[in-house]
């Protein structure tokens, strides 16, 4: 039987609200793990515009690269949910980015990390 290790550690954020345009719902130097996967769920306040969903990436500490992010995998919303998210790598810093497409989004999300 396999043997678990601390290869991992759970992080919770959250943001109130996020607005129009582009923004950093989390960030961690990339040295902190090899991948990660961030649970979430935006609500647009009401409980009419709602979805939850799993973002996953993985990235390269050696050579400076950009993070391999899988197919955001979520729920059917309930409602209209006007939120793509990305990740991205700025300096040494891993992001997780939201683009929002009108004001008063609440995001809520769980990092894991994985291969810290």
């Amino acid at each position: 039987m396999a043997e678990w290790d601390d290869t991992y550690q759970v992080t919770t954020r959250h943001n109130a609200t996020i607005n129009t345009g582009i923004a950093t719902v989390d960030s961690f130097a990339d040295t902190e793990g090899r991948g990660v996967e961030w649970r979430y769920t935006v609500d647009k306040g009401s409980g009419t515009n709602m979805r939850t969903g799993v973002i996953g990436a993985v990235w390269d500490t050696v050579a400076d690269s950009t993070p391999v992010m899988e197919p955001d995998r979520h729920s059917d919303p309930i409602g209209t949910v006007g939120i793509t998210f990305s990740v991205d790598k700025s300096g040494n810093a891993v992001r997780l980015r939201a683009t929002v497409l009108s004001d008063g989004w609440r995001v809520d999300v769980v990092r894991m990390l994985i291969g810290a």
